[in-house]
């Protein structure tokens, strides 16, 4: 997918690189690390295997919005990287050997890929939109207080059913610590899967065969804690599950709690002001 590099001037070499990328027959994301740099204690680290896969059904045929961060330390074993997928910590990697306090020069260059080693099994495609370079944390996408809601497309209409109805929930989220599955040289090599809190906050159902609804009270209600409002809490995580069913089956089960998203800061606040959502998690390494 992705490639960030250190490069020495007036030469194609690089002094260290990290590679973002989509790993394994089943699209797990893979973080690989490559370093020339002085005083490094090993060329190649272990990969950071994150749970986190494409081939969950919930991952296949939307956009997702991943962010990376490269945080270069003052001296050996004090990188970090990490990485997020629709506002959940999948990666984090503290202690890294990456720069080893090489300040020569630093990430100058980053190149984006689309390739298969060995060959594509099937015809696939994959489209990337809204790059942003930061020094800051970004966050997940941000929306509105009543943010619309798109769902896939019906796939009982492939065998002549039809979509009579779906539900939706929205429940605020927040990420727990992440919790260390394996280590390689001292350096996490993979968590266990990320762990949420969730308290929904508004309810819909959509009868017929749309696939919008917007989170409002006119098209569902507004629940627990948010009781009564008219809208999502600003700056806050938030996380989406449904259900639908057709003329030919009963209700099906939920999806999973998915497709992360923050909404804005409240009316008038200032930019310095404005920090990540409530429940994005920036990280602490696990114990």
């Amino acid at each position: 997918m992705a490639r960030m590099r250190c490069f020495k001037e007036g030469a194609w070499e690089g002094v260290y690189t990290v590679l973002f990328w989509i790993g394994g027959e089943d699209g797990h994301l893979s973080i690989e690390r490559h370093t020339r740099a002085p005083g490094a204690h090993r060329e190649w680290s272990p990969n950071q295997d994150c749970q986190w896969k494409f081939s969950d059904p919930v991952n296949v045929g939307r956009w997702i919005h991943f962010e990376l961060r490269v945080a270069l330390g003052d001296g050996p074993r004090s990188d970090r990287i990490q990485a997020w997928a629709d506002g959940t910590l999948v990666c984090d990697v503290a202690g890294d050997d990456l720069a080893a306090g090489y300040k020569d020069f630093v990430l100058n260059g980053m190149s984006w890929d689309c390739y298969w080693n060995g060959g594509s099994p099937v015809k696939q495609s994959r489209f990337y939109d809204d790059l942003t370079l930061s020094t800051e944390p970004i966050g997940p996408a941000r929306t509105s207080a009543n943010p619309v809601i798109v769902k896939s497309a019906f796939q009982g209409a492939v065998t002549g059913d039809r979509q009579q109805s779906w539900e939706v929930e929205v429940a605020e989220a927040v990420q727990k610590p992440l919790v260390v599955d394996h280590t390689v040289d001292g350096v996490v090599t993979r968590y266990q899967p990320a762990e949420f809190e969730y308290t929904v906050v508004w309810k819909g159902t959509v009868s017929g065969e749309s696939n919008e609804v917007q989170v409002s009270k006119a098209a569902g209600e507004f629940v627990g804690p948010f009781a009564g409002k008219d809208g999502l809490s600003p700056n806050a995580l938030h996380m989406v599950r449904v259900r639908q069913v057709g003329a030919a089956w009963n209700w099906a089960t939920w999806s999973p709690w998915h497709a992360g998203f923050a909404t804005a800061w409240a009316e008038g606040t200032a930019p310095d002001k404005r920090t990540p959502p409530r429940g994005y998690l920036l990280g602490q390494p696990a114990k």
